[in-house]
């Protein structure tokens, strides 16, 4: 029997706020699991550009990088990938673009 965890499906809404050329914060709820928060560390530390990346508090992470390397929205297409390949949940995310509150 399956527990309704195990079937919930979660995807979510990653919010992109770029806060200056080479610095974008990112929003998720699903950055409050630690096993999706690792995943998407993981994806962008090794993503070719991305300088550094810092939990800013339990839903965000801010990112440093290259721009003659990457974009912002490299940067979020990275992290809505991982968050993607979650085997335990692999809902679709969906990216949101605003300005930073």
């Amino acid at each position: 029997m399956e527990t309704e965890a195990s079937t919930s499906r979660i995807g979510g809404i990653l919010r992109v706020d770029a806060r200056a050329p080479g610095e974008v914060v990112l929003r998720c709820a699903r950055f409050t699991c630690e096993g999706c928060r690792r995943r998407v560390r993981a994806a962008l530390e090794a993503s070719r550009g991305v300088v550094v990346v810092e939990a800013v508090g339990t839903d965000e992470m801010a990112v440093g990088y290259v721009p003659a390397r990457l974009s912002a929205t490299g940067v979020a297409e990275t992290a809505r990938r991982a968050l993607e390949a979650d085997p335990s949940n692999p809902a679709p995310v969906t990216m949101t673009y605003g300005a930073p509150r």
